[in-house]
């Protein structure tokens, strides 16, 4: 499980409904595609079999926390060795390298 929170002003109610939608965005026109967050849910759930979720609290917090089952860690660190070639790291740290890489490509690192 991975939690990213801020001490920021919190959701709207009705934001935090829509914030996984493709094309969601707060932004002004122009400023945002509104794909970021569509984009890593869609890794998370559907290509890893995880969970990414959102917690609030408007004028104190928002929460982001990711689930991803063990059998996905194992099926990535599997690919991380084959990606690297022979390499005699424990495999939870390719996997921690694959999810950290996900999340520096994403707007959840932003």
């Amino acid at each position: 499980e991975i939690r990213i929170r801020d001490n920021g002003t919190g959701l709207p109610e009705g934001v935090k409904e829509k914030i996984f939608n493709p094309f969601f965005t707060t932004k002004p026109s122009g400023e945002g595609t509104g794909l970021g967050l569509s984009m890593s849910h869609d890794i998370v759930v559907k290509q890893h079999g995880g969970k990414i979720g959102v917690v609030t609290e408007p004028g104190a917090f928002t929460e982001f926390i990711i689930t991803l089952p063990r059998t996905a860690a194992a099926r990535l660190a599997g690919r991380a060795r084959r990606h690297r070639g022979v390499d005699r790291r424990p495999a939870a740290r390719y996997s921690g390298e694959t999810v950290r890489e996900l999340f520096q490509n994403s707007t959840l690192s932003s």
